[in-house]
């Protein structure tokens, strides 16, 4: 009596950044395959096995990312990756998600704390309303690492009713209490820079010793 092979696809491919290295894909500790900065690679694989899928810089032992995976049955699964040491990035980030033309997309990397004593921080995410002046929440972000690429994809408006620019502000928050984490400076609120709708970046945040902090974007192509 024959026996009936199923199949799953995986789909593997990493932002491109200058310099980006070539990445070696390993799935259940074989090597599948090697990427490029701006490639993807297709892979074919036994439906139901469960492995660690695993980027790694090529030729070395440096882990950029890795997660355990089930092999899906006549389905597709992609992983995306950033690695970047120059914007000191690495890790698994999202395609670039639907949304309307007025908005936009973001995810944050904290990068490691030369102030900040917690592992990890809420962020706490507003928009400024240029009619009165105030911040509006938006959304928490929970349990962000210092170090480590969020893996949660924002989404919010990129301009508003009048056609004008939306600015994104945010605070850092204490997971155990929930209060509000004084930065350094003083500062209530920490400015993100200016997002362009339609766009999709990683937002980077780095602090020095007095605490200040400095943010920038980087668009995810």
């Amino acid at each position: 009596m024959s026996q009936d092979y199923y199949f799953g696809k995986l789909v593997t491919s990493a932002v491109k950044f200058e310099n980006t290295p070539a990445i070696a894909v390993f799935f259940d500790g074989k090597e599948l395959d090697t990427i490029g900065g701006g490639a993807s690679r297709e892979s074919m694989l036994l439906a139901g096995k469960t492995g660690k899928l695993s980027f790694f810089k090529y030729g070395t032992t440096e882990l950029i990312a890795d997660t355990v995976i089930t092999i899906q049955k006549n389905d597709v699964q992609r992983f995306r990756v950033a690695y970047s040491t120059q914007f000191n990035i690495k890790g698994f980030v999202k395609d670039k998600p639907s949304m309307g033309a007025d908005s936009l997309a973001f995810q944050l990397y904290l990068l490691p704390s030369n102030f900040y004593k917690q592992k990890a921080v809420d962020v706490q995410l507003f928009t400024y309303d240029i009619n009165s002046g105030t911040m509006v929440k938006h959304s928490l972000v929970k349990n962000v690492e210092f170090g480590k690429l969020n893996t949660v994809v924002t989404i919010g408006k990129g301009i508003d009713a009048d056609q004008m620019p939306v600015y994104y502000t945010m605070q850092y928050i204490d997971p155990a209490t929930g209060n509000v984490i004084p930065f350094g400076t003083g500062e209530e609120h920490i400015w993100l820079p200016a997002l362009v709708q339609g766009s999709y970046t990683i937002v980077t945040f780095k602090d020095d010793a007095t605490g200040a902090i400095t943010a920038d974007a980087i668009e995810l192509l």
